[in-house]
């Protein structure tokens, strides 16, 4: 969904183009494991991250979602929000909390 990727060569290609971000691919695991995701209202949702690609920031960004190891060691902004799409790494566990698919795909349409 974004507007680039580096691949692992340092070559940029374009890409679908509706996040102005780019993607860098890594040769290492980014934010491997468990992690616990709290959305702009506060609903939290346990979510699982293994990705080999990093976000790049933008100017423009705009986050839907804080996201945190179980143990509250580290956090950082994900779910890139652009018009009524969000989109962002962790995978979520919606039997965790079946009131976020509320917030996510019927308070955004």
């Amino acid at each position: 969904m974004c507007d680039r990727m580096e691949d692992m060569g340092g070559e940029l290609r374009r890409m679908v183009g509706f996040f102005s971000h780019t993607v860098r691919m890594t040769r290492k695991l980014q934010r491997f494991g468990y992690a616990v995701v709290t959305t702009k209202t506060g609903q939290t949702i346990h979510a699982h991250e293994f990705h080999c690609s990093v976000l790049e920031d933008s100017a423009d960004a705009e986050y839907y979602f804080e996201v945190s190891k179980p143990d509250g060691s580290q956090s950082w902004p994900c779910g890139l929000r652009k018009q009524n799409t969000i989109a962002g790494y962790p995978h979520l566990y919606f039997w965790d909390n079946p009131e976020v698919i509320s917030e996510l795909f019927l308070k955004h349409k």
